[in-house]
């Protein structure tokens, strides 16, 4: 089988982020992190209360179901075809092509002391993980509202239910300790990554709502934070030996899936 060059995830992020941004509503606006009704969006509200009833019934009505566009839809068919195809190509092969060098060269510049990465691994175990759950429907209440709250929960338990309902059907193994150095003795398969698709879930889903959602400083600020915690999170699973690279960024990719197809539901009206 041919090697599977790994995608741009980066790019993949980016594309979303400016995808999910044209879908939000435009009846709100972030102010200080909270969102409020537009200027706009009150003057609009007065000017129709001052029309004739027929103006009110000419004008298209909101019908308070999410909207999917032409652009998110086009988005959701590539993701989702490229995932099926990384997931048939994980239950195929032990490990992709370029896991192996890239888990090797981490694992070289790690400390020796791995207390740092036992520590991070313990945070998407339970029942840290549903702390981490809770934290995450709070600030997207902060952020968005009680809809984007509300909307967390989805996200995490579908992603978590479907890396257990997963891994055993791909049956990956974890990576051996004749190729890489393996901390313990790890459970279960490889793939996809628990821990990825729980930080996905959380860290995941606060960046992009924040990327599309928010203005000014949070807009860049929380999208970094959530960014990094997704990339130290990663390496902590790889320098312990738990998983392949692989294993991280694919269920980093199933989750961008699963909050871009939920996403409509955080900017519905009504």
């Amino acid at each position: 089988m041919k090697p599977i060059a790994a995608p741009n995830v980066g790019g993949m992020i980016t594309s979303t982020i400016n995808v999910l941004a044209r879908c939000r509503c435009s009846s709100l606006s972030c102010r200080n992190g909270l969102w409020e009704p537009s200027v706009s969006r009150r003057r609009n509200h007065d000017d129709a209360d001052m029309k004739p009833e027929l103006d009110h019934e000419a004008a298209p009505k909101e019908t308070g179901l999410p909207v999917y566009n032409a652009r998110l839809v086009g988005m959701l068919l590539v993701l989702g075809f490229l995932n099926i195809l990384l997931i048939v190509a994980a239950a195929r092969m032990a490990y992709f092509p370029t896991d192996l060098p890239i888990a090797r060269g981490l694992q070289s510049l790690a400390p020796l002391s791995l207390s740092w990465a036992s520590s991070i691994t313990a945070t998407a175990e339970k029942p840290w993980c549903f702390v981490l759950l809770a934290l995450t429907a709070i600030v997207a209440w902060l952020l968005r509202g009680w809809r984007a709250a509300v909307v967390a929960l989805p996200v995490f338990f579908g992603l978590w239910l479907f890396g257990i309902w997963l891994s055993p059907l791909i049956a990956q193994p974890r990576p051996s300790p004749e190729l890489i150095r393996v901390v313990g003795h790890p459970k279960g398969y490889a793939f996809p990554s628990i821990f990825g698709l729980v930080y996905a879930a959380t860290f995941g889903y606060i960046g992009l709502l924040a990327g599309t959602q928010c203005r000014g400083t949070l807009r860049l600020l929380i999208p970094l934070v959530a960014v990094s915690a997704l990339l130290i999170g990663g390496c902590s699973r790889i320098v312990l030996g738990a998983h392949w690279p692989s294993d991280l960024w694919v269920a980093y990719l199933l989750g961008l899936f699963w909050i871009a197809a939920l996403f409509p539901f955080v900017s519905q009206t009504g």
